[in-house]
């Protein structure tokens, strides 16, 4: 007999690869025993932003990630993204009536506790920090979401100092995709050569994010 697994909804945003990455680590985690829906519920022209200052504006993207860097320009840019998505958000939690939902983006975080509270629903909320030595304020808007992953020690302390009970706070690590735990045959020296790279010279993989 079949038996229809809970649901899971996790919140993520399409902005640049990590946090869709951690979304995607999550769900190979959790969809053995639940359903699991990945969305993003911002708008097309939030992602164009995000590609355009990317590519062409870095010092752009700089200075609006560092102006709304702190609590109260953190909570201004939470009200105005609110009014953009909430609606999707209402209807994407009354169609999948989720048991848990999980944010992976800083920008989806006060939104969906938002909606939930207009709703007065009690499905239990979660975000996934997605830094590893500083979190954006904005991921400290809402200080009472049912627990918050946290990768590292720096980050506890720094949530710990802007008044998030620490009982709501779990040092986890960073989630990983199922992809780098499995066990490859191909050698480095073939991995090297489909790459068009010399397998006798030292090679260095070298990656990072926007900030």
């Amino acid at each position: 007999m079949e038996t229809t697994k809970p649901t899971i909804l996790i919140l993520t945003a399409l902005t640049g690869g990590g946090h869709l990455s951690l979304a995607l680590a999550l769900q190979d985690i959790l969809s053995e025993d639940y359903e699991t829906h990945i969305v993003d519920p911002q708008p097309g022209i939030f992602r164009q932003y995000y590609t355009f200052a990317g590519r062409h504006s870095l010092r752009l993207w700089g200075l609006g990630y560092k102006h709304s860097d702190n609590e109260k320009a953190a909570l201004r840019l939470h009200k105005t993204l609110t009014l953009l998505v909430q609606q999707r958000l209402y209807r994407l939690t009354e169609l999948l009536k989720p048991r848990l939902i999980i944010t992976t983006h800083t920008l989806v975080s006060y939104e969906i506790a938002h909606v939930l509270v207009q709703q007065r629903a009690s499905t239990p909320l979660v975000f996934q920090f997605s830094e590893l030595e500083e979190v954006h304020a904005t991921w400290l808007t809402v200080k009472n979401a049912d627990a918050y992953l946290v990768p590292t020690r720096e980050i506890f302390t720094q949530a710990r100092a802007q008044g998030i009970n620490e009982s709501r706070l779990h040092l986890t690590g960073m989630p990983v995709r199922r992809q780098f735990l499995e066990e490859y045959k191909t050698s480095r020296a073939e991995t090297l050569a489909r790459l068009g790279l010399d397998s006798a010279v030292f090679t260095v993989f070298l990656q990072g994010g926007a900030e």
